[in-house]
């Protein structure tokens, strides 16, 4: 089995958080070492963010899963907030909901086995043009859900017809 990380590479269809700074939404989230101090963040309400990324678009393997890593935290640990795995394709598609009830940062993960717009398992064609984001919900006018850093992890394995598996290596 392997595992690729791919980070975000550029703004997708959806901008509706703010940015700390005002600077490109993309580049609050991408890091390999999470900036807390450096983030996307919504109150008093629900926004959606969406990103691109360099996915492949083919491959001999088969995906057996797309996990999507969030960093979520809240200012006021009184108030609660929401953080939602999001994949865009056409369409929005929600992963369940993350509570947010606490002032530090913390990262959270679910793992999608398969494509959340057919229920089939994933393609490697199924990631032309997928976005993936998140979506922030909560807050109370003054205090806001935040999301310091987002990327994906693809787990894929090779796939051997039974007599091509020499010494668990596919014979190509």
């Amino acid at each position: 089995m392997t595992v690729d990380i791919y980070r975000p590479t550029g703004n997708g269809s959806y901008q509706q958080c703010h940015s700390s700074d005002g600077g490109s939404h993309y580049q609050k989230v991408d890091e390999a070492v999470a900036n807390d101090g450096d983030t996307i963040y919504y109150y008093n309400g629900t926004a959606i963010d969406t990103f691109t990324f360099g996915f492949p678009t083919s491959g001999i393997d088969a995906i057996v899963s797309i996990k999507e890593y969030l960093r979520l935290g809240y200012m006021d640990p009184a108030v609660i907030g929401y953080g939602y795995p999001t994949f865009y394709k056409g369409s929005l598609s929600f992963g369940n909901a993350i509570t947010i009830n606490h002032r530090n940062f913390v990262t959270y993960s679910q793992v999608f086995y398969t494509n959340p717009f057919t229920g089939n398992p994933w393609l490697w064609s199924d990631l032309s043009n997928l976005q993936v984001g998140v979506k922030l919900s909560g807050g109370d006018g003054y205090y806001n859900c935040s999301c310091s850093q987002l990327y994906v992890e693809i787990e894929h394995v090779k796939i051997c017809a039974s007599d091509e598996d020499l010494i668990g290596l596919c014979a190509w």
